[in-house]
């Protein structure tokens, strides 16, 4: 996809990105350490300015692609998000950082939090916390599965996550500056719950669903205060969330995004 094929969406008083249009910069692999090969010559660095306020910058699957598909998915689809994700090495350990997809989020017009106004489910790769201040101890890397339900970051509830600590492919920690390809699926299951499912890519066709790995899933039902119901306004996209208000700014980079929706049978 292109950049033309998405609309952005910046959480109250978020900073612009670094680049063009405030949309992340076009980065060349080559000069990265460990860089990736064999998926053309350039990836999306995403970094919000220096001195910046904190904030989530979102940017969701616009109409014009598959005909609307991405937006307003109702219970009887699935959903899989596939990207390259990569952190950049940070010296700071006071704030958080990170990179993700989000599905089933759309904005709200309450003005209960003064950073973010909206709500819904995804994945995340980074050090940042989906509720509460900041970061993770050190500034350690994360995957995790998470569903807010509340607009309100700082309120624990109605915004819950599962984290996984260590890469399933060699049982240790998540590396910096290391680029790994993750999948997300959101698969309702029923009119009133849903599953999302974390996933790392081994090797060899994607295609194949032997060759992901499952790092890990989490299951809501509208039981639980975390549950993102159906809604007007839906979006599904990748997105960039800092924790800082000062010059310290967690780098993340993205390549090969791909969404795709499916009949759940």
């Amino acid at each position: 996809m292109s950049r033309s094929d998405f609309d952005r969406y910046d959480g109250k008083n978020t900073s612009a990105l670094e680049g063009p249009s405030s949309d992340g910069s076009a980065v060349l692999h080559a000069p990265l350490s460990n860089p990736l090969t064999g998926h053309g010559n350039f990836c999306r660095k995403l970094r919000q300015v220096s001195n910046g306020s904190a904030g989530t910058t979102i940017f969701s699957i616009g109409s014009g692609v598959s005909s609307g598909a991405f937006i307003d998915v109702d219970n009887s689809k699935a959903i899989s998000l596939r990207y390259w994700a990569r952190s950049r090495s940070e010296d700071d350990v006071q704030c958080g950082n990170a990179m993700g997809v989000a599905n089933r989020y759309y904005h709200t017009t309450s003005n209960a939090n003064p950073i973010e106004n909206w709500v819904g489910t995804g994945m995340r790769f980074g050090s940042v916390l989906i509720h509460g201040t900041g970061r993770n101890a050190n500034n350690l890397l994360r995957v995790a599965l998470w569903s807010k339900a509340n607009e309100n970051s700082n309120d624990n509830t109605g915004n819950t996550e599962t984290v996984f600590v260590t890469n399933p492919l060699t049982a240790s920690p998540w590396l910096h500056d290391t680029w790994y390809r993750l999948r997300y699926d959101f698969i309702p299951t029923g009119t009133l719950a849903y599953e999302q499912r974390a996933y790392i890519f081994t090797s060899g066709d994607e295609e194949v669903d032997a060759n992901w790995t499952l790092i890990g899933n989490k299951i809501t039902s509208s039981l639980n205060a975390d549950y993102v119901p159906i809604g007007s306004g839906q979006r599904v996209g990748f997105y960039y969330a800092n924790t800082c208000y000062r010059d310290y700014v967690g780098e993340h980079y993205i390549d090969a995004f791909d969404a795709r929706i499916s009949n759940i049978p």
